[in-house]
């Protein structure tokens, strides 16, 4: 059955423009329904399931804010793209704060709108997709009540197995919790590598992740599997298909060659999205009769938690991309900020990774680095010089103005640690910021993110010599910045 899409514009031009892109892209398998006035719209709507709407903001005859908030509510799985010939950032942000997926400001190339698109279809899917896992889930509670049901009628041939089985629940429990703080998708699946191998105390235990572009799957992490799967390695999945045929466990002979022991496989996937395989060499006596339900449990709570991950990770890069677009449109205002954000998030990333941070705090200093001068595209151009820069009073104006991007982004909880970066990224190391924070309880990505971001503005933009910036950084070491940071950032420099 082909889906639907409806594109609504006033002009009629555009609206056949979009419905060519949208069959380019779809081909065969949709049919594109076209409104030039809001009666129309509100016809077609009220007759038909979209399973995506594109809509001018200016669409005559209805007020297209209050459709975003009424329509995105009711239909979640349909994804709204706004378009306008306007370009304003505080515009944008509240059709996406209503509920619109993307904002694409007018005139726009085919190439732009296919990627909106594709990934408003992207998103949609996966939302489909944890629906259909939630079902799957209420399905195994229902079967899980029936199993407890006869065990309670076979309770003393049961028994000891019972104090066996509640004791595995309760760790399973245990298990569930420690992984349902949503993070990275990498590190929720090597967290819960850890867990699993804590609590089924296998033999051998490996994870392979499977990558979509190359269709392999990849040994991310392996306990007594170095011989059979060394980290890294790179399998395709013609050599799994069958683990992906149903959602069962399967159980086969030991690859460890260990004759008490059985190969347990828990392929992790929800309808057609593979998500990757845990496989564990364990004493064949743990994966008898209804023992197996333990791993079904499991195998349920790690794609709930891998999903998750998964959609929080992409719908936080849908949210940068659509930030960073705000950053390309700016660039008129403000030459070269785009390129200067980059740079001061690669320099934010490698001063980073020498403190070790996590993956995930890597990944929030990056971001942050992205869009920290986002509040800066208030103030005119001419403001952001030297000067200025170095006159407390027209100084303290520009800080304010940049820590006011944090509150730009507050709205987005994919950026949440991201916001906060930002929000205190002019707290001095001696306690006379903004907010009065000293020293190491100023967040350590707000003290990176100052030391890159400032260190790239005395050099690029405002021209100082290398002599110049070196004398402006140890005259404030110990009272703007951290002093572990400045030595780290020159000593980059240095080996670059």
């Amino acid at each position: 059955m082909k889906e639907k899409i409806l594109v609504a514009d006033g002009e009629i031009t555009v609206a056949n423009f979009l419905r060519k892109i949208v069959e380019y892209e779809k081909k065969e398998s949709v049919d594109v329904d076209i409104a030039t006035e809001g009666e129309l719209f509100k016809n077609l709507l009220s007759s038909n399931q979209y399973s995506l709407i594109i809509v001018d903001l200016s669409l005559p005859g209805i007020d297209v804010f209050d459709f975003i908030s009424n329509y995105s509510v009711e239909n979640p799985f349909s994804p709204i793209i706004v378009i306008s010939a306007t370009i304003d950032v505080n515009l944008a942000m509240t059709c996406i704060r209503g509920g619109a997926y993307d904002f694409v400001s007018k005139p726009f190339t085919a190439d732009t709108m296919l990627l909106v698109i594709r990934n408003a279809y992207e998103k949609r899917q996966l939302l489909l997709d944890k629906e259909r896992l939630s079902a799957d889930i209420q399905k195994m509670n229902e079967e899980l009540i029936n199993t407890n049901q006869l065990v309670t009628e076979q309770k003393e041939k049961l028994d000891n197995y019972l104090k066996e089985l509640l004791k595995s629940i309760e760790e399973l429990k245990t298990f569930s919790e420690m992984i349902s703080i949503i993070k990275s998708f990498e590190s929720n699946s090597l967290n819960i590598f850890e867990k699993l191998d804590t609590i089924f105390n296998p033999h051998s235990i490996v994870l392979l992740i499977f990558d979509e572009k190359s269709e392999n799957f990849v040994v991310k992490k392996e306990r007594n599997f170095e011989k059979e799967f060394p980290v890294g390695t790179k399998i395709h999945k013609s050599q799994f298909k069958d683990y992906f045929k149903s959602s069962k466990i399967n159980i086969g002979y030991s690859l460890k060659g260990i004759e008490k022991n059985s190969t347990v496989t828990l392929p992790v996937f929800i309808g057609k999205l593979i998500i990757g395989i845990f496989m564990f060499d364990i004493d064949s006596s743990k994966v008898k009769d209804e023992k197996m339900v333990l791993f079904e449990i499991a195998r349920l709570v790690i794609t709930n938690s891998l999903v998750s991950a998964k959609f929080f990770e992409d719908s936080r890069r849908s949210y940068l991309e659509s930030l960073i677009a705000f950053l390309f449109l700016e660039e008129r205002i403000f030459p070269g900020l785009k390129k200067h954000s980059e740079k001061v998030s690669a320099l934010s990333v490698k001063i980073a990774k020498r403190m070790e941070l996590s993956e995930d705090e890597v990944r929030d200093v990056q971001y942050s680095a992205l869009l920290h001068l986002l509040g800066l595209l208030s103030k005119p151009k001419e403001m952001f010089n030297a000067p200025t820069y170095f006159d407390p009073e027209k100084s303290l104006e520009i800080k304010q103005a940049i820590v006011s991007g944090a509150d730009i982004i507050a709205p987005l909880v994919m950026l949440e640690d991201a916001q906060k970066i930002i929000k205190y990224l002019y707290e001095n190391y001696d306690g006379t910021g903004f907010y009065k924070l000293v020293g190491k309880k100023i967040p350590v990505g707000s003290r990176i993110v100052r030391v890159a971001g400032e260190y790239c503005v005395f050099k690029d933009i405002f021209k100082l010599t290398d002599k110049h910036i070196q004398g402006i950084f140890n005259e404030n070491v110990g009272k703007m910045y951290d002093p572990d940071i400045v030595k780290l950032l020159f000593t980059i420099l240095k080996n670059e």
